[in-house]
């Protein structure tokens, strides 16, 4: 039981990471797009 719960966890940080990377790389790739048609 112990073992499952490190397990959600390590998944759960690893899903937020993964979400949190995704945004700020959108949000960095509009900025570019943003200068190019400035």
């Amino acid at each position: 039981l112990r073992f499952q719960e490190n397990v959600m966890q390590t998944g759960l940080f690893l899903i937020l990471g993964l979400g949190v990377f995704l945004i700020v790389r959108d949000t960095t790739q509009l900025e570019v797009v943003q200068k190019l048609f400035q």
